[in-house]
């Protein structure tokens, strides 16, 4: 992002302003997408609290209505 920001910038393509609001600020929320957060706090609670994290099982979180 900081090299096509750039790019941008040599070239004339966007003003320094435009860049920055809408390139450099983005660039810190694209870094860390949502995925490796679910993934992190998965892990971390699978090795700390195994029990927070059960196995799905319909018995368990379905009522059977006959």
């Amino acid at each position: 992002m900081l090299a096509l920001s750039g790019y941008y910038f040599v070239e004339g393509v966007y003003d320094w302003r435009t860049i920055k609001d809408n390139y450099l600020i983005l660039t810190t929320l694209m870094l860390f997408p949502e995925a490796m957060f679910n993934g992190m706090t998965i892990t971390i609670l699978v090795i700390h609290k195994p029990e927070w994290v059960y196995t799905f099982h319909d018995k368990f979180y379905l009522d059977e209505q006959k």
